[in-house]
């Protein structure tokens, strides 16, 4: 999972300068589906560097 904890309402994500986002929020759901995008992106990239 990306978010790691629950704390007061809040779901937090991973990674310096992520940001958060209010359980139950409008936008929750959209804001946890560029963070994955954002997260997946990042892994391939990483992925890419470690294969060379």
């Amino acid at each position: 999972m990306i978010t790691k904890f629950y704390n007061m309402g809040y779901v937090y994500f991973l990674g310096r300068g992520s940001g958060y986002t209010k359980m139950r929020a409008k936008n929750e759901l959209q804001r946890r589906a560029e963070f994955e995008q954002k997260f997946e992106a990042c892994k391939q990239k990483a992925r890419e560097i470690l294969n060379l």
